[in-house]
């Protein structure tokens, strides 16, 4: 599901969410967060191209992991965000992510 087509009903916020929202979009438009992802743009290339290098399952892990991380950071939290404030004006009830994507031994409380 493409969440940037569904468009957050602003008139479903508070006034202290409309700010935050606010916040949040400048943040992702603005220059610091192009700087954080372009910080990490090297890092990201090596892991990539370290593909053919992989001798062993537990190299080829830690690549995966590494590469992860920066995907779920740089990657998803801009849709994250979108998606909390979708929430919380209940655009996004009864939506949920397609569960075969989900890692079914993985913790349900990643705090844990």
């Amino acid at each position: 599901m493409d969440l940037q087509s569904l468009k957050i009903d602003r008139t479903l916020l508070t006034g202290d969410q409309i700010k935050e929202l606010d916040r949040w979009e400048q943040f992702f438009a603005g220059p610091i967060w192009r700087d954080i992802v372009l910080r990490f743009d090297p890092e990201i290339s090596g892991l990539q191209n370290s593909y053919g290098n992989v001798v062993g399952e537990q190299m080829l892990g830690r690549i995966q992991g590494s590469l992860l991380i920066f995907d779920r950071i740089l990657g998803k939290l801009p849709q994250m965000v979108y998606a909390d404030f979708l929430v919380k004006t209940g655009q996004l009830e009864g939506m949920t992510e397609d569960p075969s994507t989900e890692d079914p031994d993985g913790p349900t409380d990643w705090r844990r």
